[in-house]
């Protein structure tokens, strides 16, 4: 073969040829559906068999319990300082709170207001301070937390909960990573709750731990729920997570129940919700379920209802076969594809097929023209821009898991998925017996497949009953907004599209209305029914050398009305600072 032919052969092997190669390994098939393991050695097969992780730590990692930092260690010291004030006085009759996303949803923060005093995380400590009346203003206790991380703190009348994590160390077991003597670092959550009845004195008088890293909680009523998770890095030794209540774990089965939803993932994540009653001084009140999933990050909270949502990330072998079907075949005459389907079809997933399917394909080329060629490989690339358009929405999905909470109950309820990714816990909504959720499919440069913007409406079975489908191509969402039967929703790529979406009919929600603007808001507060306020980035663009750019300068305010649905206009903005200006 000349040179000519040489090389655009080879493009064609890298495009196809390595597809196939891969497409010989069997595709797993699964129907995603709320299950339990039966036994230890159960999930473990499951996870071996479905997973893409790689066993690093050679199969003796957390073979033993491990153990409980408990009192011992993650009590907090008490550093008091005296105040003349009484627990039991009148405070502001008007005064801030967290800003939450659902009413009646309290979320953790780094300050919380009672009105007369201010709980405040400063450097590793919890700071409690009397504020009102003004004249009297002192600090009046610290819980110090050195060498531990505080996530964040609640309060819930004389009851301060703080919520953090800490890393153990342990000696490495036999067989890991040898001849290393550092110690093994591993993640555990803490959540203390405190007497606070004296505020210049309180009393630990619960502790919780949980293995794993701190993902997120809420606060409803007296019970908070907190989510953690933890990485499962061994095939071989699987340490189920546990939780602790003053260093006795509240699951005293040999194994636990641990729910799981049937579907391969890259790697798999204990994910751990349990609830605390902040109210019950004794060592109960906790409950706990354990899910094996992917990661559980963003989260959206409602008064019944956790909703936890994780990327749904195939491992790339299950696309292929699709791939060989809807691109390559049907490019090829019938002579050829007579020959590659016997091999295909056959079940013989050996090397010697994958080389004779090779050579054919090799043949077939070589025989063409060079114009022919150019031909062959301008419809090759078109049929795969095609292919990738229409399993871009197959490729990015959002698995979404409803968990009913009530009284500190936890129960799973629901599994779902929708295309594309969320961007924040302000995506997602539940409004009258349906969840509601904003995502952005990627873009796909290589194979020209713009970014594509989503809203999805779901029963309380997670099944899609209405959506809005490639809002913005080419643009990504940067906030969303859902308020009662109306979302609003800003996509930006070099300006920015503020979108009035209908949702009072959950089967045919409907775009009322947009408004484009130089800038964009990746945050959206409502001021009133209609007003809407956005915090975000003024914009620019420039002609450079290397072409037209957007560039992000200062913090930018806006104000939009939409009481005219059809028509929402930016009536005021306001400008902070230069580029490089942000705001947490």
């Amino acid at each position: 073969m000349n040179s000519k032919t040489v090389l655009p052969a080879a493009g064609i092997l890298v495009i196809i040829c390595a597809a196939l190669i891969i497409s010989f390994l069997p595709q797993p098939s699964h129907a995603p559906s709320i299950k339990t393991f039966s036994s230890y050695e159960e999930m473990k097969t499951f996870i071996k068999e479905n997973s893409g992780v790689s066993d690093i730590f050679g199969g003796t990692l957390l073979s033993a319990n491990i153990p409980d930092e408990g009192m011992r260690q993650a009590s907090a010291t008490l550093g008091q300082e005296k105040s003349t004030a009484g627990a039991g006085s009148s405070g502001a009759s008007e005064y801030s709170t967290t800003n939450v996303q659902v009413e009646g949803v309290d979320e953790a923060d780094i300050v919380k207001n009672d009105g007369k005093y201010i709980y405040a995380i400063s450097d590793n400590n919890v700071v409690i301070s009397e504020v009102y009346p003004p004249e009297n203003m002192s600090v009046v206790a610290e819980l110090n937390y050195t060498g531990k991380s505080i996530q964040g703190i609640y309060i819930n009348g004389d009851r301060l909960v703080v919520i953090g994590s800490v890393y153990v160390y342990y000696p490495r077991p036999l067989g890991i990573l040898k001849g290393s003597s550092r110690p093994l670092s591993l993640p555990q959550t803490f959540v203390h709750i405190f007497d606070i009845s004296d505020r210049s004195s309180p009393k630990l008088v619960k502790n919780i731990t949980a293995d794993g890293y701190y993902t997120n909680s809420r606060m409803l009523g007296d019970y908070v729920y907190v989510l953690t998770n933890q990485y499962i890095s061994s095939w071989d030794d699987i340490y189920i997570p546990q939780v602790r209540v003053n260093g006795v774990s509240v699951d005293s089965a040999a194994f636990p129940r641990i729910y799981y939803f049937g579907m391969p993932d890259y790697g798999y994540t204990f994910t751990t919700i349990f609830s605390v009653n902040v109210r019950a001084s004794d060592s109960g009140g906790v409950k706990k379920k354990i899910f094996l999933t992917g990661s559980s990050r963003t989260i959206y909270v409602s008064k019944n209802n956790i909703y936890t949502t994780y990327p749904k990330r195939y491992r790339p072998r299950i696309m292929e076969s699709r791939l060989i079907n809807e691109v390559l075949l049907p490019t090829l005459p019938a002579n050829i594809t007579s020959q590659i389907s016997p091999l295909l079809s056959s079940g013989n997933y050996s090397y010697e097929n994958q080389v004779k399917i090779s050579e054919i394909l090799m043949k077939y080329y070589n025989s063409m023209t060079d114009e022919q060629r150019k031909d062959y490989e301008k419809l090759l690339q078109q049929r795969l821009s095609q292919f990738y358009e229409r399993i871009s929405r197959d490729l990015y999905k959002t698995e979404i898991h409803r968990i009913s909470i009530s009284n500190g109950e936890i129960e799973p309820e629901a599994q779902g998925e929708v295309p594309g990714y969320v961007k924040n816990q302000f995506s997602m909504d539940e409004h009258n017996g349906y969840f509601r959720i904003a995502t952005t499919i990627p873009s796909w440069w290589m194979h020209d497949v713009k970014s594509k913007n989503n809203i999805y409406v779901l029963d309380m079975d997670m099944k899609i009953t209405g959506k809005i489908e490639d809002i913005a191509p080419g643009e990504s969402i940067y906030a969303v907004r859902f308020m009662g039967n109306r979302a609003y929703m800003v996509t930006f790529k070099r300006t920015d599209p503020f979108f009035v979406i209908d949702l009072s009919d959950p089967a045919s929600p409907r775009i009322l209305g947009k408004l484009k603007i130089p800038g964009f808001s990746d945050y959206l507060h409502p001021y009133d029914e209609n007003h809407i306020i956005g915090i975000g980035k003024e914009t620019e663009t420039v002609n450079t050398s290397w072409g037209e750019t957007t560039l992000q300068n200062g913090l930018k305010l806006a104000l939009f009305d939409v009481s005219d649905v059809s028509h929402p206009i930016e009536i005021a903005k306001y400008g902070i600072g230069d580029r490089g200006t942000s705001s947490p």
